[in-house]
């Protein structure tokens, strides 16, 4: 079965900063808007076609959770064959506030830290979102040597809930 994937992935910041600084009243509102359209294919800057998604995946305490994006099977039970990632959406949904899941750290991970042995710590209720939408940035799987997204639970007592989306292109 070929996979279609259509998506949009959009993000909105707005501050609003006010105070007095040297008896004046002050005000600041910084925005950021990022909104990416997605459609079906691949070799474009705003194509892609396969997708592997885990919705309230829960990690055992001290567990590592590898999703392999170049062997796993995929939500239709297809073998996921990405050559390029493009987006990385993540979520802790741990309910226990000390549950911190690291995302990245495998010695065949694909490379979205700088060394195969760095990864970000995600605590409860914080998200990670990575992407874009030229070819230039999205990141090369290899398989067998460069094709892992490694979850690790940092809580050694209590099990971790998370979600993933994962975005890219096959050959």
């Amino acid at each position: 079965m070929a996979m279609t994937v259509v998506a949009t992935i959009g993000m909105n910041a707005t501050v609003k900063a006010g105070g007095t600084i040297d008896g004046a009243l002050g005000e600041h509102k910084p925005a950021l808007s990022v909104s990416h359209a997605i459609t079906n294919g691949n070799g474009a800057d705003d194509k892609a076609n396969v997708c592997q998604c885990k919705i309230d995946e829960t990690i055992n305490a001290s567990d590592t959770h590898q999703l392999d994006l170049a062997g796993d099977s995929g939500f239709f039970g297809e073998t996921l064959a990405f050559v390029a990632l493009k987006y990385l959406i993540f979520k802790n949904t741990s309910t226990d506030s000390g549950t911190v899941l690291e995302v990245g750290v495998d010695a065949a991970a694909v490379p979205l830290f700088k060394a195969v042995t760095d990864g970000i710590n995600v605590p409860a209720g914080y998200f990670l979102v990575w992407g874009g939408n030229t070819d230039a940035g999205k990141l090369t799987v290899t398989a067998t040597t460069g094709d892992i997204i490694s979850i690790s639970n940092k809580d050694a007592v209590n099990a971790g809930q998370y979600q993933i989306i994962l975005i890219g292109e096959t050959a």
